[in-house]
């Protein structure tokens, strides 16, 4: 699949997922159930690629 964006429509994409990334490793850090937390980290990591693939310099997580 291509997807065509605009350098504007790049930009507000790559700002809205670097956003959800900083918010789902808030929401990681609070979930005590072990599976949410490995399939929320298998989503940080496909995301993070996406963002690689983007453009975009993606921060390495704290863990």
């Amino acid at each position: 699949m291509n997807l065509e964006l605009s350098s504007d429509d790049l930009a507000l994409l790559t700002r809205v997922l670097e956003r959800f990334v900083s918010d789902l490793r808030m929401e990681i850090a609070g979930t005590e159930n072990a599976d949410w937390r490995h399939a929320m980290h298998a989503d940080e990591e496909r995301i993070k690629a996406i963002l690689g693939r983007l453009g975009a310099p993606v921060a390495a997580a704290p863990r």
